[in-house]
């Protein structure tokens, strides 16, 4: 007998014994089913956050998100599991399985649904907003970003989100605690100035090139930054970050290389005032 056959027969007025006992036992192994595919994906989905946290990846969540995150998906397995117990224990009547068929497959779909975008928000994406005009005319004051900051590694050119509160020199100074910057450097990439007439430097990296004059804020910063490194490379695990306003940013022109802790994640796309991909 097939579930829709048994939900037919019930239908009927008179059901015989042996009827009942069939329908009971096909709507106990669909409610067994349903079950046992909920904690599967719970249980998946809670290995994958394990790992991730493992990994560093949703750093850009704060701990309270990741603590609701963590208590609605073990309480949906803790759930999952004593209804299934209950059910492989207990034999009730045909009604209750049907009503408890209809609740277990709505109650669960919205539990899993509810886990799988907790599970997203956490750990692969979020939404945050551009506050600053050193990003211009890439990224603009007000701009709605998607943040990605699941485990990933991070190359030049990428623009990502700095915990400004793992810097002292903004920690001390700056109220905003997080920065969004454009890496020009990398670890063994090559950072020099050369000194110049008229009280100003010649800074290279890469493909970056900028004259500075002694009136910049980070002229004498940016000097014992080269000169502190080892022929001027950068060390493995630091990134030199530059705003694409490169006129009007607070970068690591100022603050210097930071480390790969304190990067959050990478800016790739934009979503509000226009849709795109941000390059």
């Amino acid at each position: 007998m097939t579930y829709k056959e048994a939900l037919t027969i019930y239908q009927t007025k008179d059901i015989s014994d042996d009827d009942q006992k069939a329908i009971v036992k096909i709507l106990k192994r669909k409610i067994n089913l349903k079950l046992i595919v909920s904690l599967t994906i719970s249980l998946v989905i809670l290995s994958v956050a394990i790992l991730f946290l493992f990994l560093k990846g949703g750093r850009f969540s704060g701990q309270t998100t990741k603590i609701i995150f963590f208590t609605v998906l073990i309480t949906t397995v803790l759930l999952t599991i004593g209804i299934g117990v209950y059910h492989f224990y207990h034999r009730e009547k045909l009604s209750y399985y049907q009503k408890t068929f209809k609740f277990v497959d709505l109650f669960f779909f919205i539990l899993i649904v509810i886990n799988v975008f907790f599970f997203l928000q956490t750990f692969i994406f979020r939404t945050a907003k551009v506050v600053h005009r050193s990003m211009e005319e890439t990224l603009y004051d007000g701009d709605t970003v998607i943040v990605l900051q699941y485990p990933q590694t991070f190359k030049n050119d990428d623009i990502v989100v700095i915990d400004a509160n793992l810097i002292p020199i903004l920690n001390d100074n700056e109220k905003e605690n997080y920065y969004v910057k454009r890496i020009k450097g990398v670890a063994g990439d090559k950072i020099s100035y050369q000194v110049m007439g008229n009280n100003t430097i010649k800074f290279q990296l890469n493909d970056y090139e900028e004259i500075i004059s002694n009136e910049r804020s980070y002229y004498e910063s940016l000097k014992e930054i080269v000169d502190s490194l080892e022929n001027g490379i950068i060390p493995n695990n630091m990134f030199f970050l530059i705003g694409d306003n490169f006129e009007n940013s607070k970068d690591s022109r100022e603050f210097g290389l930071v480390e790969r802790e304190v990067i959050l994640g990478r800016v790739k796309i934009r979503l509000f005032p226009s849709f795109g991909v941000i390059k």
